[in-house]
């Protein structure tokens, strides 16, 4: 409908590149019966600025469709993925065990950059839900392009302190360091952030249970890259480049669907 459209938010892609890309190819792809005039595209890297240009969008039109473009981690999405201002706050409250500078409200706190299912039912964020909700026409939804988005039940863990590729769940248990942790201390297990985004929301979610890589649309199919990150044109391998059509594919089955409880 005419006073209907869709809004795409994205954070730092890293490894999968820039995430911008594969948001302005929403239109013309995902994106085929709304207005481009109709259509905001974001960047968001920070939590708060995530929740305030979805309550700034409530003044504005109604949306059909919400795309999100992040990293994530089961029961929370990384919007500033592997960014230093983040990672250098992290590192100024690691403990070395529980009871020290990081704990379950300390953490929440220091990582600006993530959108956490307990982010969802704590203030300031729990008090923006009833109007959030409102931004969304009755048939709308919201796909969180990425990784692991859909995976639940999650528990976080910290490094052995014995074993670097094993990790400890346990509050009580020896790491390396006491830091992701501490999130266990409340809400455990957690669901995915997919399906914490259709009870806040309202809507239906669509996420991926497994990592996810690009694609790149050529002679009109979808086409994985290489493992290097190479597609073939006219018979020459390069890597994908920003006028190419390129989306997320999840790297195990398809995006689930998440409805609200």
């Amino acid at each position: 409908m005419a006073d209907e459209g869709a809004m795409a938010l994205y954070g730092r892609g890293a490894e999968l590149g820039n995430l911008k890309w594969y948001a302005d190819d929403l239109v013309g792809t995902e994106i085929t019966d709304i207005a481009p005039a109709r259509i905001r595209i974001h960047e968001a890297t920070r939590r708060d600025t995530f929740f305030r240009l979805l309550r700034e969008q409530a003044a504005s039109f109604k949306l059909k469709q919400l795309h999100v473009y992040s990293h994530a981690i089961g029961a929370g999405l990384f919007l500033g993925y592997k960014d230093e201002e983040l990672k250098k706050a992290r590192g100024a409250i690691f403990s070395l065990r529980r009871g020290q500078l990081a704990n379950y409200t300390s953490v929440l706190q220091t990582e600006q950059g993530t959108v956490f299912t307990d982010d969802l039912i704590r203030e300031p964020y729990k008090s923006y839900r009833a109007a959030l909700r409102k931004l969304f026409v009755a048939d709308a939804y919201i796909k969180l392009w990425g990784c692991n988005a859909g995976v639940d039940g999650w528990v976080y863990s910290d490094e052995s302190e014995h074993d670097p590729n094993t990790q400890v769940y346990a509050l009580d248990a020896p790491g390396k360091y006491y830091y992701w942790r501490s999130l266990n201390e409340r809400n455990t297990p957690k669901p995915s952030i997919a399906q914490a985004f259709a009870d806040y929301f309202g809507v239906k979610v669509f996420a991926a249970t497994s990592g996810s890589h690009g694609q790149a649309r050529l002679g009109g199919k979808w086409v994985n890259p290489t493992p290097e990150g190479k597609i073939t044109v006219k018979g020459r391998l390069r890597y994908i480049q920003e006028h190419d059509t390129i989306r997320l594919e999840p790297d195990k089955g398809k995006y689930r669907e998440y409805l609200p409880r």
